[in-house]
């Protein structure tokens, strides 16, 4: 007869120790990416929810926002919930989190002989590391829908690992309401996998193929709307400083580092398969991650001429996903080869691989809070108060929804904070995130090398030059520490709110 007692007991053992890991998983990913902060990407998303708070800021946000429907998502998640911005963020950090860790945790199950070579393989997923030209870190400090987009996509190839099939094209083709231009990538590795191992699936996989090919082709000889289809030298200049938009164009020892990639998978799962220790769906999965390489490779010739599609795509990110392969099968390499055969009796050298990366990790994440990052908390769930966010929040709070702000262009990058987020208004330029947008649109591109043109050098900033500004742009504020002979409408410890010229109509609330 069943004991319910020693039942309860294990399931609380079970969810404990569930509890525990993720506990664990979290705290090392967040402080590995330098501690978890809110507001990036919030401008999008209240633009969403009340377009009169951004009336000239739309061309920034409109071109990727036409192809993102997550800010639309979340908008309506906030109308419906009455929830916050910051307990949506958080929610979506927690959430991206917990399905890296799943599936890290099913993908090794899969693929592992040890529970320990699971661990290490998770631990292994906390050291975050930017992939080389690529446009992406391995983990954020911050929710963004290209992580939760990389976190269903774990869940998915080990859906795929685990049998379930339908499951795992199910959850890569729902995630391109996500985020398209990362979601696309699984949908192709998994439908490969599918169309290597499934044979009753092939036929239906094939000719989806090739329609999405034939799309494909279609808007990259006629973009859509109107779009040029070459980018011209005005418009590439704006955004040539993001390297990772043009890998024509890397250098060799960049391709070297790559291409290793391609090389390490299809070496160690041939290995496995002589060794016998590969899995029935495990070759699906290697050529699926093959095919993301060669598409990148086929895509360089129309990068390289400008073919705006081929550039907006992206297809450098393939490499994040080959990232994630290489790592499983080089967990397996120090954990369980033939390698460290002395090592393993008693799981003794998956115990010892996970017990280093767990270090490693614990390590750098002290690195990176108390020497590289000292002024971050750990946990930065609401904007941080500072005198730039006091300076910018009584903007927000006092003054009217169509303020438009003159910040150093550069702001968010030094500050740490955008003044979009924060106030809630439109600011002449901000140059990173801007320029982030820029190859979506070539107006975009183009207001943004005017704008710039303009304003010059922020730090040679006078009050002539701030007054034709305003004159030409229509601003009612500059916010800066410099000392102008300008009137001050708020004051923050040595961060200026300076008037330039009165502003006239009624404050709109701001969620």
């Amino acid at each position: 007869m069943a004991d319910p007692l020693g039942l309860a007991s294990g399931v609380v053992r079970l969810v404990a120790l569930w509890m525990g890991a993720i506990v664990a998983f979290m705290l090392l990913a967040t402080a590995n990416s330098g501690g978890y902060r809110f507001g990036v990407g919030i401008p999008a998303i209240l633009d969403a929810l009340q377009p009169e708070l951004f009336p000239r800021d739309g061309l920034v946000f409109g071109p990727q926002a036409r192809l993102l429907p997550f800010d639309e998502l979340t908008a309506s998640v906030m109308a419906i919930t009455g929830l916050s911005l910051p307990a949506i963020f958080a929610a979506l950090y927690v959430l991206t989190l917990i399905l890296i860790l799943a599936g890290a945790w099913g993908i090794g199950q899969a693929l592992y002989g040890h529970a320990w070579s699971v661990v290490a393989l998770a631990a292994a997923l906390t050291l975050r590391h930017a992939i080389a030209r690529g446009a992406v870190n391995t983990l954020e400090g911050y929710a963004h829908p290209r992580m939760l987009v990389f976190g269903l996509g774990a869940v998915a190839l080990a859906a795929w690992l685990r049998g379930h099939a339908r499951v795992a094209l199910g959850l890569a083709i729902a995630s391109l309401v996500v985020h398209p231009t990362t979601a696309v990538f699984f949908v192709i590795w998994i439908g490969v996998a599918a169309a290597v191992d499934q044979a009753q699936m092939r036929r239906w996989l094939l000719l989806a193929a090739a329609v999405g090919a034939a799309i494909g082709v279609v808007v990259l000889v006629n973009p859509p709307s109107g779009a040029p289809r070459v980018m011209d030298h005005a418009w590439v200049a704006v955004f040539a400083g993001k390297s990772y938009v043009f890998p024509s164009e890397w250098p060799a020892d960049v391709w070297l580092l790559h291409l290793a990639y391609p090389a390490v998978i299809l070496g160690l799962y041939r290995w496995r398969a002589r060794l016998g220790v590969a899995v029935p769906r495990e070759r699906g999965l290697v050529a699926g991650v093959l095919v993301l390489v060669g598409f990148c490779l086929l895509a360089l010739p129309f990068v390289a001429a400008r073919f705006s599609f081929a550039v907006q795509v992206q297809p450098s990110r393939v490499f994040w996903m080959a990232d994630l392969m290489a790592t499983v099968y080089l967990i397996w390499l120090a954990a369980e080869s033939p390698c460290v055969a002395r090592f393993q009796a008693r799981g003794l050298a998956p115990m010892l691989v996970a017990a280093l990366l767990v270090l490693a990790s614990a390590a750098r994440a002290a690195y990176v809070m108390v020497v590289l990052h000292p002024e971050r908390r750990l946990v930065q769930a609401d904007l941080p108060h500072t005198p730039w966010t006091e300076a910018l929040g009584w903007i927000r709070a006092h003054r009217p929804a169509d303020t438009h702000l003159l910040l150093d262009p550069r702001h968010a990058w030094t500050v740490g904070a955008s003044g979009r987020v924060v106030a809630v208004r439109d600011v002449l330029l901000e140059d990173d995130t801007d320029t982030a947008m820029a190859f979506y649109s070539r107006d975009l591109a183009m207001r943004i090398a005017e704008r710039r043109a303009a304003v010059g050098r922020f730090d040679a900033l006078d009050e002539g030059r701030a007054l034709a500004l305003a004159r030409r742009y229509d601003l009612h504020y500059l916010v800066s520490s410099a000392a102008l002979a300008l009137p001050v409408a708020f004051q923050s410890d040595g961060v200026r709110v300076y008037a330039l010229q009165p502003p006239g109509s009624p404050t709109t609330p701001v969620p």
